[in-house]
């Protein structure tokens, strides 16, 4: 993943908090900061792909429910799997996975604000 989802235009970097949490929720991701790193979507990222790579190993239909359950196109899940090896599926999964992750928050946040600056202009009005 060459950019955060802030540079892709998925979510405000202020919204990192909420991915992690998702991950850690949705994910069983566990995502302990270093002292020598900052936590940030790298992080993320590394600890989604390790655990893309245990379900790819151990529960592969378990992580095709999730991606199934998560509507990530079957061309964009069969691209990552044309990658050779298991790490570097599971990286291309896990870009694919925060993305689309990054992309449900922003929407959800999105719509929350919308009735209530509907409700402002109405009261105003």
């Amino acid at each position: 993943m060459d950019q955060s989802p802030k540079e892709r235009g998925g979510m405000e970097e202020d919204n990192f908090a909420a991915a992690r949490e998702v991950l850690q929720q949705q994910w069983e991701v566990t995502v302990a900061p270093r002292p020598d790193r900052d936590m940030n979507w790298e992080l993320l990222l590394e600890a989604l792909t390790e655990r893309i790579s245990d379900l790819m190993l151990n529960n592969p239909r378990k992580l095709t429910t999730a991606v199934y359950l998560l509507d990530i196109s079957e061309r964009r899940y069969q691209d990552a799997m044309r990658r050779p090896g298991i790490a570097q599926k599971a990286r291309a999964l896990a870009e694919i996975i925060l993305e689309r992750e990054s992309e449900k928050i922003a929407l959800r946040q999105r719509y929350a604000r919308e009735p209530r600056k509907r409700l402002e202009q109405e009261s105003s009005g």
